[in-house]
């Protein structure tokens, strides 16, 4: 809490070492990855999240897209935290922020569910429309599909059976459905430079 004081209040630059992803998540702008003392890998925390790179790093369930939001306020009808993020909206489990603060959020590709049709009748809160840009295997048995979702992008990890089953392909409309209760989010009062 310390850290994010000074860079909240004081958006001083600061560089921070760490193997805890949760910590990066928390604290970074930008991630810088080295391996025998030499850079491999550097840019936003947006754009590394979606760096095969980290993969080996943080491990495959902590794989996903993590984006810079701003907070809309709060749907009385559900008291979730409606969060623009890209052209979307988010309703994140979330109390006591203001209209107007950055709020960061982490969309595990394990936890995207992906839809080929207007997603209607559903538990789930949250559907982002976008493009399939790319599809990448990712094991044996599953797929890597990055959404554009409008200035963002998004992964989701399905089967290979559902890529097929779906006729997914790079171009086609698609719709990313998560749950509120999967969201991680960190607020930042101020955006660092």
């Amino acid at each position: 809490p310390y850290l994010e004081t000074l860079r909240d209040q004081l958006a001083i630059p600061m560089v921070y070492v760490t193997h805890d992803f949760a910590e990066v998540l928390r604290l970074a702008t930008h991630i810088v990855l080295m391996e025998a003392g030499s850079v491999t890998a550097k840019g936003t925390v947006g754009e590394m999240s979606l760096n095969p790179r980290l993969r080996s790093i943080i491990g495959p369930d902590e794989v996903g897209a993590i984006i810079d939001g701003v907070v809309l306020g709060v749907d009385s009808s559900s008291n979730l935290t409606r969060v623009r993020v890209g052209q979307g909206e988010l309703n994140v489990q979330a109390k006591g922020l203001a209209v107007g603060t950055a709020l960061r959020v982490q969309l595990l590709a394990r936890d995207i569910i992906v839809s080929t049709h207007i997603p209607q009748h559903l538990s789930v809160r949250n559907s982002l429309a976008g493009i399939v840009k790319s599809i990448h295997g990712d094991d044996d048995d599953s797929d890597l599909i990055t959404i554009d979702i409008g200035a963002e992008e998004i992964l989701a990890r399905i089967t290979k059976a559902a890529t097929r089953e779906l006729s997914l392909r790079p171009g086609i409309e698609a719709w990313a459905l998560v749950k509120s209760v999967s969201l991680r989010g960190h607020a930042f009062a101020a955006r660092p430079t």
